[in-house]
């Protein structure tokens, strides 16, 4: 059996990063794959070095004003050729298996909404992290499955998922809809990650074959905060918790996990001297679970 993928990358100002992250897709394994890269007004030298690749095969370049990652990646989508989306961020890279086993996954569990792989952090200072996903105990021997209850191990550990490190089938955006544009968005792509759950399977692979740059310059999780204490994921998660069709397990761990975010984002606007929206985010946080996180955060 076939698969095509496109491989989307939004660009903006990742002149030290964006050659590492489109030589990662180049690599694979399995070539079977248009790369898009959407430059979204980039005012560094990103563009001009991402027209070093114009003339390959694989590649095709789209330009448009800074509109933000979001919109950037739902360019890419819109544009996309083949039936499976594959996100790449523009400061992270791919082992040269990924798209490989993200073949296997589709062909093992056909219909999923989502297909992704475990992920390493290469922090500051040469240090790597490895992850150990709560809820998906395959995932520890590099085995692969379903994951039983994907909003419980965000409630309950490390996100499994990360805008690295998974695909999706193009159809399931017509179903959920795209990623929420603006060029300040906050962990948009985990909103997304939130709608399509709600809907379909997950299947995840426990072989590491993404790379998470935390060391990368210019990073847009490190720089952004929030400017109101309303987070785009409160909404779609207050939305389902007033669907009276989920399943109770379903509402109480995106309960818990809405905690985590406000607890997180408190941390986040502290460390930008907005304490004002620090106390109001900490006030939103349910009192069992802020001592819980507070327990799990000085353990660190």
């Amino acid at each position: 059996m076939d698969i095509f993928f496109s491989v989307v990358i939004p660009l903006y100002n990742k002149e030290k990063h964006i050659k590492r992250a489109v030589d990662s897709v180049l690599a694979q394994t399995y070539q079977n794959f248009e790369l898009i890269v959407v430059n979204d007004g980039s005012t560094d030298h990103s563009l001009g070095i991402i027209s070093t690749y114009q003339n390959h095969p694989q590649v095709r370049i789209i330009s448009q004003c800074n509109k933000g990652e979001c919109a950037a990646r739902n360019t890419g989508i819109v544009n996309a050729r083949h039936d499976f989306i594959a996100f790449l961020d523009a400061d992270d890279s791919w082992e040269n298996n990924f798209l490989a086993e993200i073949f296997d996954l589709i062909l093992s569990y056909p219909g999923c909404g989502i297909y992704a792989t475990s992920f390493k952090r290469f922090l500051p200072k040469n240090k790597i992290l490895y992850h150990q996903f709560k809820g998906i105990p395959f995932a520890s021997n590099n085995g692969k499955g379903l994951i039983k209850n994907l909003f419980y191990s965000m409630a309950k550990g490390q996100d499994p998922l990360t805008a690295s490190s998974v695909c999706v089938p193009k159809q399931v955006f017509d179903d959920c809809g795209l990623f929420l544009e603006g060029k300040k968005q906050l962990q948009e792509d985990v909103d997304m990650w939130i709608r399509i759950a709600l809907k379909y399977p997950v299947a995840f692979s426990g072989k590491i074959c993404a790379n998470y740059h935390c060391d990368a310059t210019n990073r847009a999780c490190l720089e952004l905060t929030l400017q109101t204490d309303t987070h785009p994921i409160e909404r779609t998660i207050k939305n389902t918790l007033k669907d009276q069709n989920y399943l109770s397990e379903t509402t109480k761990w995106l309960e818990e996990y809405l905690s985590v975010i406000y607890f997180s984002n408190s941390i986040r606007c502290m460390a930008h001297n907005n304490i004002d929206l620090a106390k109001k985010l900490l006030k939103k946080v349910k009192p069992k679970t802020l001592f819980l996180l507070i327990k799990r955060t000085t353990a660190c």
